[in-house]
This record gives C-alpha cells, structure tokens and sequence, in this order.
C-alpha cells in the first residue's frame, strides 16, 4: 500500500500544486536542484489546506509561530485590500488562456470557484508569510494585496492548464511547458517592480536577469510522465525505453495525474472524505502501474518504477 502520509498529500494538494510548489522552492534554492523523482515528499506537508474542508485534519507545522495574531490581523487587511476588487486578468495571459479554450470572463469565474473551493489556501497563505515577514515594513497593504491576488490568478491558471493538458490531445508537451514557463515568468513581475534588485536576489537567491532563464530550465527538465526510481534520471528513461512504449506510459500518466487533481478537488469541497480519497488514489496509482507493467519489460518497468515497484 502506498504511505498514508504520501497519499494524503498527493490529494490535498494535487498534482498542479505539487508542481508550482516545487518550482518554488527550486527558485528559492536554486543551487538545489534535484532532477530525481518526485519521492521525497515531506518538505511539501506544510503545504496541506487545513480550514478548507472539516474533513481534512488539522496538521501541526514546525513553522505555526509565522501564523500568530499580529500575521492573521495582517493577513486580513491585506484580503480587504482585494476583496472587492474585480479580478484583473493580464493580457500577456491571454496566449494561455486561448491554448485551454477560455476567454477571461470565463477564466475569472473560474478563479472565483477555485477561491471558494479553497484551492489556494496553503501554498498563498504560505508565500504572504513569507513575504510579510520580509518586506511587510516595505510594501503597503494595497501592493501586498496586489501580489496575494496575483499569486491566486496564477495558481488557478495554472490548475486550469494541468487539467487541459492532462485531459486533451490537442496541446502538445511543448505548448504546454511553454505555457508553464510563461505563467511563471508572469507571475514574478509583480515582484521585479515591487523589489530593489537587492531585495529580489536575497528573497529568490537570484537576480532579476537569471530569473527567466532557471525558470525557463526548470520546466525544460520536467519529463512527459511520472516515474518513480530515485537513481534515475528522465534522460535515462528516454534513452533506455523505446519511444513508441513511452508514448503510451504519457497517456497512463496524464489520466493518473488528472485523477489526482479531480480528487483533490473532491476533497476541498467536501465531496470526499480523506479516507475515501486515500482509496482512490491508491487504486489510480494502482492501475498506472499495472498498465506500465503490461508493455514494458522487467528492465524497464524497474528503471521507470523502481521505488515502488513492490508496493502491490
């Protein structure tokens, strides 16, 4: 059986957050990239929505002092400062918005949803605790604002292209890891015109001028599928599997992952239980590696699944 504490997190946070996440933390330590599986889930915990829904239980976090009175006062001001603005949408988004088929008053709506779901509650209020500590003696309460909606939009866009990618033939890997790299591009504006040079490098651990480019490397490294072996790298996978087996692993992937996203989904509105979910994804997870084992070999399926290869 897969670790419950593992599968907890894949639910709750999903396979779009787990993304963004570790993109995040790859641009806040840039000189720690690990182009390995995505195995190692522990650092990601805090990231778990804990007022969402009554089903998900309250985790304790070794960071709870960054949540105290003075950062929940703040918090709520800075939400004031958004609250009953209209949701902006920029226009260098529109290219994305096209390749996923939504037009901007669609998009918004979706943002509201994805709001009220409480999709954005960990990795948000994570980052805005981050940055208030920061530069909360810097930057006003409307610019601070500004940034936590930013941040919404972004998180939400990017959900939305997962679940396009995942569920539709008709955007290659390629528009969509470009699409990915332009989201992240986009989303760092507002802190490139927020921040002194000085500042930006000591929040990201890089300057202004690198910004585009590691993020443009980071996407570039993310293969077409999930694989599970720690010692393997995806350009090994590529090179040691033919294409042609690979291509049907993508599909086996892409569906998995798109259950891994409706589930969490399912969890933040209350449709699920933990409990419930934990089964279903177990038996997606199952059923990926089931089909993976059905056309490649015993090499191959060792190479692309070897840390979980005994888990069933």
């Amino acid at each position: 059986m897969l670790n419950k504490k593992n599968t907890i997190f894949l639910i709750n946070c999903s396979l779009a957050i787990i993304f963004i996440i570790v993109l995040f933390v790859l641009l806040f330590s840039k000189n720690n990239i690990d182009k390995k599986a995505k195995n190692d889930t522990k650092f990601l915990q805090e990231y778990l929505p804990a007022e969402t829904n009554k089903n998900i239980p309250l985790l304790e976090k070794e960071n709870d002092k960054i949540y105290d009175a003075v950062f929940e006062e703040n918090f709520k001001n800075i939400v004031k400062q958004t609250a009953k603005q209209e949701t902006q949408i920029n226009k260098d988004l529109y290219p994305i918005l096209d390749l996923i088929g939504y037009n901007a008053d669609e998009i918004k709506e979706k943002i509201k949803i994805f709001k009220n779901n409480g999709m954005d509650f960990g990795t948000n209020k994570k980052l805005m605790s981050e940055i208030m500590a920061k530069f909360g003696n810097k930057l006003d309460d409307e610019t601070l604002g500004q940034i936590k909606e930013n941040h919404i939009i972004f998180l939400c866009i990017t959900n939305e292209l997962h679940k396009n990618y995942f569920s539709r033939d008709d955007i290659s890997f390629m528009e969509y890891k470009n699409a990915l790299s332009s989201l992240f591009i986009l989303e760092q504006k507002i802190y490139k015109e927020n921040l002194t040079n000085e500042e930006y490098e000591d929040f990201f651990d890089m300057t202004k001028e690198e910004t585009n480019e590691t993020i443009a490397g980071l996407v570039e490294i993310a293969p077409e599928f999930e694989y599970y072996n720690s010692d393997a790298t995806a350009e090994e996978i590529y090179e040691k599997i033919p294409r042609w087996k690979l291509e049907r692993i993508i599909e086996f992937s892409k569906t998995q992952s798109l259950m891994e996203l409706e589930i969490g989904e399912q969890v933040n509105t209350g449709e699920l239980t933990i409990d419930e979910a934990i089964k279903h994804t177990e038996n997606s997870f199952k059923i990926y590696l089931e089909s993976a084992k059905e056309i490649l070999d015993k090499e191959e399926f060792h190479l692309m699944f070897a840390s979980v290869e005994n888990q069933f």
